[in-house]
């Protein structure tokens, strides 16, 4: 018998992810990563807080406090939901009294860039690969994504294709709501709002509180009190995750309500467009921070709000997810592809730079 030391067990922990120990540890976007992946791949369909549970139980121990790896593994959920590995799907309980969230794997797929570089995605069940070593040891993980890159004259979207990978065409994964003024999005929910309606209580209605600074998302959730209004809001209920809604108030009580159904896009992708939307339209934009990356070659771009899974994916394909500064999320880019991202960010979900005017598109 022998004593392991933690530094140890984390390196061992790391080594059976299929991971370098020299590279990454526990507690690295990679490390939680890979243990969300391999955990899905036993145990989906499941809702994702079965998943985040799961993937804390292993790791129970390890850290100084549950805390401390919980909050992390629910966001990588979320992020590889949204980046694709995982499909979230709406069905109906046992009980058929309500339809619950549950996340399915995506089938091993690839989605190959002009570059040649490939982008991984999807999970094989019960951790089976169908990479080949020779292709394994290739693989490159920057925090939740997964690339290869070609060799001199190699096939490599054939040999993928030939271990079962499915090819997804780039414009596909890449795919956004058609483009549209704010207005415009703001005028649609609410006509299907004004068709809906509800008695009664709403268990545990919160909503985001569009008087609340955008730069502190977490601080936007309250209460309805006695606001009246339109509001983009999340309820509970019984199994799974939350309901995304769209709901209006009169004097904090709910009498019309609309679900987010997943369409093509996650619920929750819809209803941070709309907040964006109806924020612009106030004149008080989510923002986004533009800072100098680490070389000459490089730029960071700091977001304090969620930003739908289709504006991820873009960033995902062009930079790097890095650590934050006084922020929710950032990604390091090529300064060559700023200008194109901005536009995007700008006239697509109307953001404005930190200190800058009205985003275009608010009609202000």
């Amino acid at each position: 018998m022998r004593v392991l030391t933690l530094g140890q067990v984390h390196a061992l922990c790391i080594a059976s992810l299929g991971l370098d120990p020299a590279a990454f540890d526990l507690s690295s976007p990679e490390a939680i990563a890979a243990m969300v992946r391999h955990a899905a791949s036993l145990h989906a369909p499941c809702s994702p807080k079965t998943l985040a549970r799961i993937v804390s139980r292993c790791v129970q121990g390890l850290h100084s406090t549950s805390d401390e790896v919980l909050a992390p593994i629910s966001e990588m959920i979320d992020t590889l939901t949204s980046y694709g590995d995982l499909l979230e799907f709406r069905e109906e309980s046992g009980s058929g009294a309500e339809s619950v969230s549950l996340l399915h794997l995506l089938p091993p797929s690839f989605v190959r860039r002009q570059s040649g570089m490939v982008f991984l995605l999807g999970i094989a069940p019960d951790r089976a690969t169908p990479l080949p070593d020779a292709i394994l040891r290739r693989v490159e993980y920057v925090a939740h994504t997964r690339r290869v890159k070609p060799q001199d004259g190699e096939n490599l979207s054939g040999l993928l294709e030939g271990q079962g990978f499915i090819e997804l065409p780039e414009s596909l994964w890449l795919r956004a709501p058609r483009p549209t003024e704010p207005r415009n999005l703001v005028d649609e929910w609410t006509f299907l709002l004004e068709k809906a309606a509800t008695s009664g209580e709403v268990a545990g209605l919160t909503i985001c509180d569009p008087e609340r600074s955008p730069d502190f998302y977490k601080g936007r959730w309250v209460e309805p009190g006695k606001l009246t209004g339109r509001f983009v809001s999340r309820r509970e209920q019984r199994y799974g995750a939350d309901l995304w809604s769209y709901v209006q108030l009169e004097t904090g009580q709910p009498v019309r309500l609309l679900d987010f159904r997943s369409r093509e896009w996650r619920a929750c992708d819809h209803a941070w467009h709309l907040q964006m939307a109806m924020d612009g339209l106030r004149g008080n934009p989510q923002r986004y921070r533009i800072d100098r990356g680490d070389t000459a070659e490089a730029t960071v771009l700091t977001f304090f709000s969620p930003l739908p899974g289709w504006a991820r994916r873009r960033l995902d394909i062009l930079g790097e997810l890095v650590a934050p500064r006084h922020g929710l999320f950032a990604y390091r880019l090529p300064v060559n592809e700023l200008a194109e991202e901005r536009r995007f960010l700008e006239t697509r979900l109307w953001l404005a730079t930190e200190g800058s005017g009205q985003p275009p598109g608010t009609g202000r």
